[in-house]
């Protein structure tokens, strides 16, 4: 073996040497040994382990959410029933039709109505967010 023949072999065993960036060896050089080969492939699995990771983290935090979301609706089917059991009560005892501001517990079931409303667009809107960051994080990675 000549000494350059040596040296080649000595880059490929310890990893160096010129490659295309993908871990593939170019033309003319020798094939990688059987210890690079298994480190790409760990780096490579390390690399999908933590985009799984994120994943389904990701897919967890949106499924509590949507969970919540389910809960306060549940809440809000509450409040909406007793404020019609509200009208309809005043309905029953009037020959006229009640004013819905005289109707007593009218305007705090409307306002804790409405406060349910405004929990369940904010989780909503967390949930888009998350969606939304794969996408970013998949336009981020190529564009490096």
């Amino acid at each position: 073996m000549t000494e350059s023949d040596q040296m080649t072999t000595a880059q490929a065993e310890h990893g160096q040497g010129s490659d295309d960036g993908h871990g593939e060896p170019t033309s003319g050089e020798e094939t990688r040994d059987l210890s690079w080969h298994l480190d790409r492939i760990w780096k490579e699995i390390k690399d999908i382990t933590r985009q799984l990771e994120g994943e389904t983290r990701r897919g967890g935090q949106i499924a509590k959410l949507k969970l919540e979301i389910l809960g306060l609706r549940r809440r809000a089917g509450e409040h909406t029933s007793k404020l019609g059991h509200l009208v309809y009560e005043a309905q029953k005892s009037s020959d006229k039709r009640p004013t819905l501001a005289r109707v007593e517990g009218y305007d705090d079931l409307v306002a804790q109505i409405a406060g349910v409303e405004s929990e369940i667009d904010a989780k909503q809107e967390e949930i888009a967010e998350l969606k939304a960051q794969p996408q970013e994080e998949e336009q981020e990675a190529s564009a490096a």
